[in-house]
């Protein structure tokens, strides 16, 4: 299936990051000429403010864009969310990328729900993703109208639960 099968099935959101392997690349070189057309995610471990920067220079030749739609924070904790907010942190380039137009919206992804519902409360982000799923205990679908109320874009990852539901129609 090429990107134009997949997006006249409306399909139009591609997510990856550098840790993919090669995805980036080949993700760039199948949206050549669709690039407007879609939305485009990827995600970052960078630890340091100047690491970061550099990584999304990367990202972008990878990509063959000047911009990506949503630039994630990957699988952040408490404990780095510290590191990472701080002045001269991670945070400070993915704001003065978005100020360069190099990213369009700032995002983290996280496993630990709590952690997603304070941050979506600091009003820094924009989106986020988190594993969501029939398994997933009730207290966690608070996390939605909290992210609806605060306009927070919502991904879900692991809907079917890493194949713990094989056969949905079942559960």
């Amino acid at each position: 299936m090429s990107c134009v099968d997949a997006m006249s099935w409306g399909i139009n959101y591609y997510d990856t990051a550098r840790e993919y392997t090669t995805s980036e690349e080949r993700i760039g070189k199948a949206l050549e000429g669709l690039r407007k057309r879609v939305i485009l995610a990827s995600k970052t471990h960078a630890q340091t403010k100047e690491e970061d920067l550099e990584e999304i220079d990367t990202n972008l030749n990878n990509f063959r864009t000047d911009y990506i739609d949503i630039y994630q924070l990957n699988r952040v904790s408490s404990i780095e969310w510290k590191m990472i907010s701080t002045s001269g942190g991670v945070l400070e380039s993915l704001f003065e990328a978005k100020d360069k137009k190099k990213i369009r919206h700032i995002g983290v992804t996280s496993h630990s729900i709590e952690f997603l519902q304070k941050i979506v409360d600091e009003d820094v982000i924009e989106t986020i993703m988190v594993p969501l799923n029939y398994l997933t205990p009730k207290h966690s679908f608070n996390l939605l109208p909290l992210c609806n109320r605060m306009n927070v874009g919502t991904v879900i990852m692991k809907p079917f639960a890493l194949g713990s539901l094989k056969n949905a129609s079942t559960v």
